[in-house]
């Protein structure tokens, strides 16, 4: 193997295949590419996609209230159970900082990224993570606005890397401000 995304013409099947199987699965989790993985994204557990799910069984919750299938408990317990598991595993209280979640290592990544907003956007987050959070805002400030990924080494230009501001990000971002009311910041 030659780095992370060039492999030796000789490289084993299996190891073709694990490469090939992390760029896709990068990919099809929107943010094709970023450092934040180390090229291993399946070895992660990320925080924008487990905050999605959240808000999923929030919105089945209440369409099974509103369609009177049912009360929503058992959506809204999974919900609250996954955002415990949120706190558990993605939270750095070091860093005070959602971090996605390197499983096989049992470490979070060292890059930050804005997606450390999304717990607050989905409003799980409690007032001091979300404190915690507004007072790492500056990790992603540029002059062009919110950057996905703090400052790191990278050895390639991401598209979802520190140079990178897209607007999808800026918008969550000041949303997620604006429900915990950091207005000013928002």
């Amino acid at each position: 193997v030659q780095g992370r995304f060039r492999l030796d013409k000789e490289a084993p099947i299996e190891v073709k295949m694990r490469m090939g199987g992390n760029r896709l699965a990068e990919a099809e989790s929107g943010m094709d590419f970023t450092p934040r993985f180390d090229g291993r994204i399946m070895d992660f557990i990320s925080v924008e996609l487990n905050s999605n799910l959240y808000q999923y069984e929030k919105v089945l919750a209440w369409l099974e209230q509103t369609l009177k299938i049912s009360d929503g408990k058992e959506w809204n317990k999974k919900a609250e159970a996954r955002a415990q598991l949120i706190r558990q595993y993605l939270w750095n209280e070091e860093r005070g900082l959602f971090l996605d979640y390197d499983f096989v290592n049992k470490k979070h990544t060292p890059i930050a990224s804005v997606v450390t907003f999304w717990p607050l956007y989905w409003e799980f987050a409690t007032k001091k993570e979300a404190e915690r959070i507004v007072n790492n805002l500056s990790l992603f400030d540029s002059k062009g606005g919110l950057v996905v990924c703090e400052q790191s080494e990278q050895p390639y230009l991401y598209q979802w890397g520190d140079a990178a501001v897209w607007a999808p990000m800026q918008f969550l971002t000041i949303g997620a401000l604006d429900n915990y009311n950091y207005k000013d910041h928002a």
